[in-house]
């Protein structure tokens, strides 16, 4: 923005925009001592200008002309945009000279322009409409080789079957429980299920051989658990199995006596050898088997190995790691080869295997176990393991093989001596627990 050339000086009236705010030098003008130079614009004094002025009016002087006094020149704004150009009076502050800037390049409504008009705004596709009947057919297997095929359809007053009420699609492989009742005057079917992400065959059947295995692999969390006993001489003994409320028991064998929900009795004969008779069913076996199941709901097992109290390896290392272990907390070679033959299935499912043993105070706040035998040297090993990914390995940099190879269990246990002792009554209670 420029000023423009010097014009007439009359007929200006004082300006008070925000140049008049600089003060001018005391010695300069006036009331400051003699000028340099003539003051500029001074009135013309006696007879000078009188009647009409310059610039059509004029300033009146007193008595006849012009009185003395600085009159401020009035300044312009040369406004230029591509070949236009103007002039026009300064305003008094810079927001008034860039809307008066702005206001003056804007072209008028009817204006033609080369711009092309923008696209107008596409509007969103209709919903689809609701789908308030369709077809169904379910192949139903009542036992095992007898299939019936059900068709019917299925319709709805108002709702949209293939929506939920925020929109998402309903469609898809699900699996799950379908129930049909029939019981009198009530005909009624429900189905309960989830949607599988996988693609299957679509000759892909759900039937009873299929649900055996889902069964089998739907197995809630269970630690499975044996007791081996010896004695130097034949003796009874009374084994009794307590549990925490948050556990139950599954499978046992022999059967044991109940007492309570939570607590079953063993009553056996221990022979030197190892053997135990059960009384109750008239049984020999070479040791006794229960499985204990945690209601997951009240604690997550998974979250009682971390790297802080345990060790993770690839499972490859694992199990001859695993097999010193058990030798140097006591085990002997054929129920350390027994342990790890039973559950090498469930090891082998995973790529890495995260471990730890269950300290005996632990154990017994969950399991309590009690042997009416006297002197009686006694261990249980609880183990807990996880499956881990390769990436979750990272969290146990510090406590790989190399720490687990150096790291005594016994201490954690409560391993002594005395359990390798064959002239002791020894109890060695051997359980794991798979917790991925």
């Amino acid at each position: 923005m420029l000023l423009s050339p010097g014009s007439a000086t009359q007929n200006l009236k004082s300006n008070s925009s925000i140049w008049s705010k600089f003060k001018k030098k005391t010695n300069e003008w006036d009331g400051g001592g003699q000028s340099q130079q003539p003051a500029p614009m001074m009135g013309m004094m006696g007879g000078g200008m009188m009647g009409g002025g310059m610039m059509g009016g004029g300033t009146m002087g007193m008595g006849g002309g012009m009185m003395g006094g600085a009159v401020m020149r009035q300044r312009f704004l040369t406004l230029v945009h591509g070949d236009m150009e103007t002039i026009k009076l300064m305003p008094n502050t810079y927001a008034e000279a860039e809307a008066m800037a702005r206001e003056w390049v804007r072209p008028p409504p009817e204006a033609m322009t080369d711009a092309p008009p923008p696209p107008p705004e596409e509007e969103p596709p209709p919903p689809p409409p609701p789908v308030l009947e369709m077809p169904a057919t379910f192949n139903l297997e009542l036992n095992p080789g007898q299939i019936v095929a059900l068709e019917t359809s299925c319709s709805s007053d108002d709702l949209d079957m293939s929506r939920t009420d925020e929109g998402a699609l309903v469609a898809g492989m699900f699996w799950g429980k379908l129930e049909i009742i029939h019981d009198g005057d009530t005909h009624q079917m429900e189905f309960t299920g989830t949607r599988k992400d996988e693609s299957l065959p679509g000759e892909f059947f759900f039937d009873q051989r299929v649900m055996t295995k889902l069964s089998v692999a739907a197995k809630p969390t269970t630690a499975r658990c044996m007791i081996y006993m010896s004695s130097p001489e034949v003796q009874y003994a009374d084994i009794i199995l307590s549990l925490h409320a948050v556990w139950k028991f599954g499978v046992t064998y022999p059967p044991p006596e109940p007492m309570t929900d939570h607590k079953v009795k063993f009553f056996v004969r221990v022979h030197p050898g190892g053997a135990l008779e059960d009384i109750t069913n008239q049984t020999v076996v070479s040791s006794l088997y229960y499985e204990a199941m945690p209601d997951t709901a009240a604690f997550n097992p998974s979250s009682y190995i971390s790297p802080y109290n345990g060790f993770a390896m690839p499972v490859g290392d694992f199990i001859p790691h695993l097999s010193r272990v058990l030798d140097s907390l006591g085990l002997s070679l054929q129920t350390r080869t027994h342990f790890i033959a039973t559950n090498i299935q469930a090891f082998t499912n995973h790529r890495n295997i995260a471990y730890r043993f269950m300290s005996p105070s632990r154990l017994t706040a969950a399991i309590d176990i009690s042997v009416s035998m006297e002197s009686c040297a006694f261990i249980r090993l609880f183990l807990l393991f996880k499956g881990v990914s390769d990436e979750e390995m990272e969290e146990f940099a510090g406590s790989g093989e190399k720490e687990a190879a150096s790291f005594d269990w016994g201490d954690t246990v409560g391993f002594t001596e005395a359990i390798r002792d064959p002239q002791h009554n020894r109890v060695i209670e051997t359980s794991i627990m798979d917790c991925t």
